[in-house]
Formats: C-alpha cells, sequence, structure tokens
C-alpha cells in the first residue's frame, strides 16, 4: 500500500472549514504487508476535541476512517500526554 495522506473533519468548522489535510513530512510512503509509519506535529491545545473523524487514504483510493469510540479514547489519551507534558515542562 501507499499512504498518501491524512486529514479529517471537524465538529465545528474552523476557519470556515469544515475538513482538513495534513501534509505529512515523509508522505507518499510505501508500506510493505505489518510495516507502519508515524507522522508526528505539533497542534494547537485542543484541537483534538473539535476533530469528529480521521481519514487516511492510499494510491489506490481506498480511504479508511478513525470515529466513535477508538476517536473517543483517542481525546482521552492526547489529554493525559498534554497533562504530563504540563507538569513536565
Amino acid at each position: 500500500m501507499q499512504w498518501e495522506g491524512w486529514g479529517g473533519r471537524y465538529f465545528e468548522p474552523v476557519n470556515g472549514r469544515t475538513s482538513f489535510n495534513i501534509v505529512g513530512e515523509h508522505l507518499p510512503r510505501m508500506l510493505n504487508e505489518r510495516e507502519s509509519h508515524t507522522e508526528k506535529m505539533l497542534l494547537a491545545e485542543n484541537w483534538l476535541t473539535n476533530v469528529k473523524r480521521f481519514y487516511v487514504w492510499d494510491a489506490a483510493g481506498e480511504h479508511w476512517t478513525f470515529s466513535g469510540l477508538p476517536m473517543h479514547k483517542l481525546r482521552i489519551e492526547a489529554e493525559k500526554a498534554l497533562e504530563t507534558n504540563a507538569r513536565q515542562n
């Protein structure tokens, strides 16, 4: 699979936009079976609370969605990480 990009959709529009695309530093990237890839980025505080779902797409036009309970768990995990970061600084 060739991972082309990722983005998402907001609950509430931001600057008049309902969705966003994230330009990955190391994308596109060819992934072999059982291989993974990580992209890191700096985010504004509480940014994730307004994200309804994430999308990932590949060169063949396939799309994957990340929403619902997994998205809720990601928000909780992100909040804990931000709290830990704040205490360390």
